[in-house]
């Protein structure tokens, strides 16, 4: 099964799956549980796009249950769950900046689901945005969005 951009936003929200491989007995299956910004709900569910993850909940017969933060907060939400043996979320949004090799020992690679189920087009990601993603040559991310506050 290969993952087109848009499938793998969809389904996985983006960028950081905390044990989305392997469920845990607090995991519900008929929920994936994502906490983001309230910008990534926003871009995935609405606009001229439509519901970029309504096909995946059809598919898969799971809802997405959004819980949205601000940025400092969001972070502090993250890292609370993985410090844990288990954990009901699923899915949340790292910011680049805090893609440091401890927050790493937190979470689970990527790497072998990524050989598994491909994302389309990776090498259409730039470089830099993958690289800053891999942590002790594993990649813990997958890049979701970029903004340039200046471009020279």
């Amino acid at each position: 099964m290969k993952f087109t951009r848009r499938s793998l936003l969809a389904g996985s929200a983006g960028a950081f799956v905390l044990g989305a491989s392997r469920p845990t007995s607090a995991q519900t299956p008929d929920r994936l549980n994502v906490i983001s910004h309230r910008v990534h709900q926003n871009v995935l569910t609405t606009g001229a796009g439509g519901d970029l993850t309504q096909a995946w909940s059809q598919r898969s017969r799971a809802s997405v249950n959004w819980t949205t933060f601000d940025i400092v907060p969001l972070q502090d939400r993250l890292f609370r769950p993985a410090s844990l043996n288990e954990t009901t979320v699923d899915v949340a949004f790292l910011l680049n900046s805090r893609a440091t090799a401890r927050a790493a020992t937190l979470l689970e690679p990527l790497d072998e689901l990524m050989a598994a189920a491909p994302v389309e087009e990776w090498e259409d990601i730039f470089p830099g945005l993958r690289s800053a993603m891999r942590i002790g040559g594993k990649t813990y991310a997958v890049p979701f969005r970029h903004a340039s506050n200046a471009l020279f």
